[in-house]
């Protein structure tokens, strides 16, 4: 199947002329080639503005990427350096792999369905699943209703209505989190809530890290989560909190 990759490129923060005509590109190569994959891409110096919910939405509906690209030019007497910073903000659940490809981006579709069996199926086998489902049943019982998603290619998140509020990465001893902010933070300045619980994990040896370009800034907070301190009471605290946030 051949795949078709539909790009506006634009200066600046996103507008809705440039987002808007993005899909207008898709919607017309999808009308004259049905029988292959389309891909509406974005590329902008910031997309975190007025339509960053938008853009991070998207990708639930169709096959949506976003890309931000910052450019720094150097110059040093009549010499002029010019260094290109790329980052994916928003994409579907697809195989996105950015290694060491003279920094071209290819893109995959999975075909298998991933679903509680898929995962179970791969190298992380039914242990990981297991612990999923073992902080599901906390969740349920301790903070609110959610509903297990598997969908996604390198994670499976507990879910509050379409929002991932605990999106979980496999590790050996549990699983690494992102959780929500109260959005007042931003991509230099973590916020008021980050500092106060990043005080609270070190005291149980836990290190809060301020990752603002994952998702958009929505899930900022991210930490390493050991299946051995999940129900530590201060952890219930941040989950509670986090949910709330959502």
């Amino acid at each position: 199947m051949n795949t078709y990759y539909e790009i506006e490129v634009m200066l600046g923060e996103c507008d809705s002329d440039h987002g808007f005509r993005t899909l207008d590109y898709w919607a017309r190569e999808r009308a004259k080639n049905p029988n292959s994959l389309h891909y509406a891409v974005l590329v902008a110096e910031d997309l975190q503005g007025r339509y960053k919910t938008l853009i991070e939405t998207l990708p639930q509906f169709l096959p949506f990427i976003g890309i931000e690209i910052q450019t720094l030019q150097l110059s040093y007497g009549d010499e002029k350096i010019i260094t290109c910073k790329a980052e994916i903000i928003a994409q579907p659940d697809d195989v996105i792999e950015t290694g060491n490809n003279n920094g071209i981006i290819s893109i995959g579709k999975v075909n298998a369905p991933k679903d509680e069996n898929w995962w179970k199926e791969q190298n992380h086998g039914d242990s990981f699943v297991e612990t999923v489902k073992e902080m599901f049943d906390y969740c349920e019982k301790n903070v609110g209703t959610s509903r297990i998603d598997y969908t996604a290619q390198s994670y499976i998140s507990l879910k509050k209505g379409r929002r991932a509020w605990l999106p979980m990465w496999p590790r050996s001893d549990g699983f690494y989190v992102y959780l929500p902010d109260d959005g007042t933070g931003t991509s230099d300045e973590p916020s008021e809530r980050f500092r106060k619980w990043q005080e609270k994990l070190e005291t149980v040896g836990i290190e809060l890290s301020w990752a603002f370009k994952y998702n958009g800034g929505s899930n900022p907070m991210g930490f390493n989560l050991p299946k051995t301190e999940m129900k530590e009471p201060i952890i219930l605290e941040l989950l509670k909190d986090s949910y709330e946030s959502a």
